[in-house]
């Protein structure tokens, strides 16, 4: 359990830097603090003897099979959600969800904790539940089955994007990392309003606001839209740290390689990094990236954090988010003034020239295959970390590997002739980092991953 919380809280320093402050040039990793939570005691009501819930593997009739992890939803002020032995109000109480409080061992401050639990299945705006418990594994709630009415279940998000279906292939019809006509942020994680309106399998649909398409552009209409995903996230203290977008979600344009990769915005333009409708640079602009902008400390500039989802030759195709305002009101060394609306949020194209990322991998690759011949090792010049390496330009990618262009330093001594001009080498890597004032952890242990194929034309 220390192991994971340790890694939990790294992934938290690099979701949010303002946890763990440091600083390229300084070198300086911080431990984040470990987000240990006291041990709690809750009451649950007994199981009556004559309530009967089915078997795991064997669901009633005319009930849907789900699979998904969910939260309970209670609601302000009211009682707490009951766990039912039968999909309707009148039914015999096995228990409630009750949320408790609880102080963490590091601060004073209290805090509250819900009840997490696994979706089996849904009939007539109710679900199927089964082990209840709360985020520490060891506080069990309640091992068996029961039925909770809809508007009590709830979730996190991973999915940039919902789906008008339960199915891969359908269209894309909100894009949730966006902000909305003031300004206001927000992300998958946060996006689910009124809890979960049904399920089929791993797919579940969610009610959220009406934001942008995943071309940037807002969603007519006025309230809440519904739409399926089928990624879920319990996690109650932090951000999901995976990452949400994996391909067959969203399937890329024909003659497009998939790309998944961290990268920031390099053009110097004063107007800021122009996002196209398509890989031409005629294209109608959606938007802009803004130009490395000085941070509110006013010792740095900082560059614009994109994700490359894929390629086109001498275009990527990215994903831009918003701006986190936590992150700008209280991070002086990575926040960036100015008003987050002018910001491009949404998925377009931008020229390979434009953008930049940091290496984490020592050896460059003569192709996108961990079995390639090595090519150059970047800490062969004395340099602690490839991150320092000089990045001149990203040529390509495929999947997370890049195929970038660097400077060659005094002591590194290319093995293969590449297409590099002078005072430069070319190769392949797969780790990548887009942070800007800080160092990314990384290890040289890591496997090297598999290429993404280009998708059929």
């Amino acid at each position: 359990m220390l192991e994971l919380s340790i890694v939990a809280s790294l992934a938290l320093c690099i979701l949010i830097p303002a946890v763990c402050v440091s600083t390229r040039r300084s070198r300086r990793w911080l431990a984040a603090k470990m987000l240990l939570v006291a041990l709690g005691s809750a009451a649950f009501a007994a199981q009556r003897a004559h309530a009967q819930t089915p078997t795991s593997g064997s669901l009633p009739a005319g009930v849907t099979a789900c699979q998904f992890d969910a939260l309970s939803n209670p609601p302000n002020g009211g009682p707490f959600p009951a766990i039912r032995d039968a999909p309707r109000e009148e039914a015999h109480v096995l228990g409630l969800l009750s949320t408790v409080e609880v102080t963490n061992a590091d601060f004073t401050e209290s805090h509250r904790e819900i009840p997490q639990f696994r979706v089996i299945g849904f009939k007539d705006g109710w679900f199927l539940i089964e082990g209840a418990r709360y985020p520490e594994a060891s506080r069990p709630l309640y091992a068996g089955q029961g039925w909770v009415e809809g508007k009590f279940i709830t979730t996190h998000l991973y999915r940039d994007t919902l789906k008008q279906a339960p199915d891969y292939s359908a269209d894309d019809v909100v894009y949730l990392n966006s902000t909305d006509d003031d300004g206001i942020p927000g992300s998958p994680y946060n996006s689910v309003r009124n809890g979960i309106t049904g399920c089929s399998g791993p797919w579940f649909e969610v009610e959220v606001p009406r934001t942008r398409t995943p071309s940037g552009k807002p969603v007519p209409g006025a309230g809440l839209l519904r739409g399926w995903t089928d990624r879920s996230c319990t996690q109650q203290d932090a951000p999901c740290s995976a990452r949400p977008f994996d391909y067959p979600w969203s399937p890329l344009p024909a003659g497009v390689t998939e790309c998944n990769f961290g990268a920031l915005g390099n053009d110097r333009d004063p107007a800021g990094l122009a996002v196209r409708e398509a890989p031409d640079s005629n294209a109608d602009v959606l938007g802009r990236l803004r130009p490395p902008t000085v941070n509110t400390s006013g010792d740095a500039k900082v560059r614009e954090q994109v994700q490359v989802i894929g390629f086109r030759k001498g275009w990527f195709l990215i994903e831009a988010g918003p701006l986190d305002l936590d992150t700008l009101h209280s991070d002086p060394n990575t926040a960036m003034p100015g008003d987050s609306r002018n910001r491009f949020v949404g998925r377009g194209w931008v020229p390979d020239s434009m953008l930049t990322t940091w290496l984490l991998r020592n050896m460059l690759k003569q192709a996108p295959d961990e079995k390639s011949a090595d090519i150059v090792d970047l800490s062969g010049n004395g340099l602690l970390d490839p991150q320092d390496a000089t990045m001149r330009r990203i040529i390509a990618c495929s999947g997370d590997w890049v195929h970038v262009e660097v400077t060659l330093e005094k002591d590194m001594k290319p093995l293969l002739a590449t297409q590099a001009p002078p005072g430069a080498v070319r190769g392949w890597a797969n780790g990548t980092c887009s942070a800007e004032l800080e160092t990314c952890a990384f290890s040289q242990d890591t496997p090297w991953s598999p290429p993404a194929p280009l998708p059929p034309d």
